[in-house]
């Protein structure tokens, strides 16, 4: 078993990674721009949002996302308030005055696995 500081480093360090990598690599068509894009496109689509998935507070979505490494960059972003500026596209509403399951379910209150049902 891994000591808890050394997992915190591992950590700190895939974060260091990810701040550097992602803006030189995002939006660019070399591999390991199309797998960001990928990941983000997940998991935008896992936590159902319109924008930068990584812009969103981390709760109570996170919590039940698939564990990856986006998912830790994505808690950590949140937890520290940093801003990431990318150019990350809007996706429009089909009908004005829409908004997503996801919108609705926490905004009625629920948390955890009762959104997950």
């Amino acid at each position: 078993m891994v000591p808890g500081h050394m997992r915190q480093c591992r950590r700190f360090n895939s974060i260091l990674f990810c701040q550097m990598a992602a803006p030189k690599h995002w939006g660019m068509s070399n591999p390991i721009g199309q797998m960001l894009q990928a990941s983000m496109e997940a998991l935008q689509l896992e936590i159902g949002c319109v924008g930068c998935p990584l812009n969103e507070p981390f709760a109570p979505m996170g919590p039940l996302v698939t564990h990856c490494w986006l998912r830790s960059f994505w808690e950590v972003v949140d937890k520290f308030h940093l801003l990431l500026e990318i150019e990350y596209p809007v996706l429009p509403y089909p009908q004005e005055n829409d908004i997503t399951i996801t919108t609705i379910a926490i905004n009625q209150g629920l948390f955890g696995d009762d959104i997950l049902s």
